[in-house]
């Protein structure tokens, strides 16, 4: 008796085979509601419920674009490299203060300066997020792309640039924990007595 080959071998059971056309567009989609929910969360205080409610969406999209796989053309099953998700998630709608400034602007006033501060912000988050996104074969959930984005965020930016040998997160960041709770949550979990 023959054994069949799997349909869908060896990847994660959340990751979802579609085309890389699928692939491309809904990250185009995501991508412009992730930039502003990302903005959202660089104008709120940090803490406060409306920062909650920005990280938590902004990191349910990098979740959801980060389940997508594709067929390569030697018949594996892939993602797109950290480069393509940059391009649609942070290149198209935040390249530069500039656009950054314009499309804050509407919600809230900002002088050049700031802007210049979220730019750094984006690229530091953006050098994160992307790499983990194009991990195969792993599932990274909701709360570690909320955790990477509040990382960047509570350093202000100032942090080396990250290092992904063999790791789904940066290796060269000593205080990167995602599996405990942070920042705020670890004040709520303080003043609640919650349990992860």
């Amino acid at each position: 008796m023959m054994k069949r080959k799997p349909k869908y071998p060896s990847h994660h059971l959340k990751e979802i085979p579609v085309t890389l056309k699928t692939i491309r567009t809904q990250t185009d989609y995501a991508g412009y509601a992730a930039a502003y929910l990302l903005l959202g969360c660089l104008t709120s205080e940090r803490g406060s419920g409306e920062y909650k409610n920005y990280l938590i969406a902004a990191a349910m999209k990098y979740e959801k674009i980060g389940c997508l796989i594709y067929k390569n053309a030697e018949g594996d099953y892939v993602k797109p490299p950290a480069k393509m998700y940059d391009k649609y998630f942070f290149d198209a709608w935040l390249e530069t203060a500039g656009e950054i400034r314009d499309r804050v602007m509407p919600r809230r006033e900002v002088t050049l300066q700031e802007a210049e501060y979220m730019l750094k912000l984006v690229r530091k988050i953006s050098g994160i997020v992307c790499p983990m996104m194009a991990t195969y074969g792993e599932h990274l959930t909701v709360i570690e792309y909320a955790y990477s984005i509040d990382y960047v965020i509570s350093h202000g930016g100032d942090i080396p640039d990250p290092v992904f040998d063999y790791s789904l997160f940066p290796e060269n960041y000593p205080d990167f924990n995602p599996f405990e709770p942070f920042g705020f949550m670890k004040e709520e979990e303080d003043k609640y007595q919650l349990y992860w």
